[in-house]
């Protein structure tokens, strides 16, 4: 485990987190402004609370296919444009990637828990087993670029619109 506020407002540049640990305390790199690049290898099960939020200069972030949870803020303004987010994820809590305005998500098929804001971004495509959607996903300000995967049984896009099945 990387413990809370390990390396809180750090100056380093680049970060990989090893196999054996299994856990990203709170705040472990927050603000660190010169951070543009992380790693997190497979074992991390837990993103930790703003573990890197006002990471302003992070840009690259690759996320092992063991992570279940990212909590409260853990990317929260942060400055990457595309994120793959691993099939294992299952909850992303409230204000996960608050203002990152720049960034697309493609949400993976296993994620089933999202809470408040936790999709202030660019453009978001909803998976397959989404089954409802929350307005309270996104920031108020801004909804983001909608899109549905094309084998979801409950929701739609059609010309940007949101559609359940009945459409």
């Amino acid at each position: 485990m990387i413990g809370a506020n390990a390396f809180y407002e750090c100056k380093m540049s680049s970060v990989s987190i090893p196999s054996g640990v299994n856990r990203i305390g709170g705040s472990a790199f927050y603000g660190c402004d010169n951070l543009t690049s992380v790693s997190i290898s497979n074992g991390v099960e837990v993103v930790g609370n703003e573990a890197f939020a006002h990471c302003n200069s992070l840009s690259k972030v690759i996320l092992g296919n063991t992570i279940k949870t990212l909590e409260q803020g853990a990317f929260k303004s942060i400055a990457a444009s595309t994120i793959d987010l691993p099939t294992s994820l299952t909850t992303v809590e409230d204000s996960v990637f608050e203002y990152c305005d720049n960034l697309s998500i493609v949400m993976p098929d296993n994620l089933v828990n999202v809470g408040k804001r936790a999709f202030d971004v660019k453009s978001v495509k909803l998976n397959k087993n989404i089954t409802t959607f929350n307005i309270e996903w996104f920031d108020s300000w801004s909804v983001p670029v909608i899109t549905v995967d094309s084998s979801n049984r409950y929701l739609c896009t059609i010309d940007g619109v949101l559609y359940d099945y009945h459409k």
